[in-house]
């Protein structure tokens, strides 16, 4: 489901603004009118009735779109607050994929690690401030281009090669704490000198 079904051509349901029509269930069945494969964004939680709701309404296969730490091996109690974090996010991506699962429908799970993207949402705090703020700046990361997992999404959708495949998607190194960032990345986000 997108808020821009223009922007792909017409090929694509739409219910509503992006991330929202997963709130409203009544949106559903015509979002998901004559739509036989879905690739699905976990804002559809895992208790949702998403996934049950569309297979009524014909969707063979699924492709989720969940997270690294699906894969992350349950145990033990959290202690602290990143290790909070992580068992949520495994809890709620690896939910995501039961409930799929459950439907007896075609899936396949990409599981990239952290997007890329992300650290747009630090331009801002480093053009005024100068400085990065992270809730876990000692931790590293495995960043993923989006573009890649987007590859494996959408040949998952086209193909019958990935069905019932699991897939965790990693860049080629850890980023390291960010207490470690090169100075070049926080100038890299400041405007050039006129």
């Amino acid at each position: 489901m997108t808020g821009r079904p223009a922007d792909l051509g017409g090929k694509i349901s739409m219910c509503g603004d992006p991330g929202r029509g997963f709130e409203r269930p009544e949106t559903w069945a015509a979002a998901l009118d004559g739509v036989e494969r879905v690739h699905l964004f976990p804002f559809a939680g895992p208790q949702s009735g998403f996934a049950e709701r569309a297979v009524e309404a014909g969707t063979r296969r699924f492709v989720v779109d969940s997270a690294v730490a699906a894969g992350f091996a349950e145990g033990g109690t959290p202690t602290s607050a990143l290790e909070r974090h992580l068992a949520d996010e495994r809890g709620w991506h690896r939910g995501v994929e039961r409930s799929v699962e459950a439907t007896g429908v075609e899936w396949t799970h990409v599981r990239p690690g952290l997007l890329a993207t992300w650290a747009l949402g630090w331009a801002d705090e480093i053009r005024t401030a100068g400085e990065v703020c992270a809730p876990y700046p000692g931790s590293a990361s495995v960043v993923v281009h989006e573009a890649d997992a987007a590859e494996i999404a959408v040949s998952a959708l086209l193909t019958d090669d990935h069905v019932g495949a699991t897939y965790t998607v990693t860049g080629p190194v850890t980023t390291p704490p960010l207490t470690d960032t090169p100075a070049v990345l926080l100038n890299a986000a400041r405007p050039a000198p006129r």
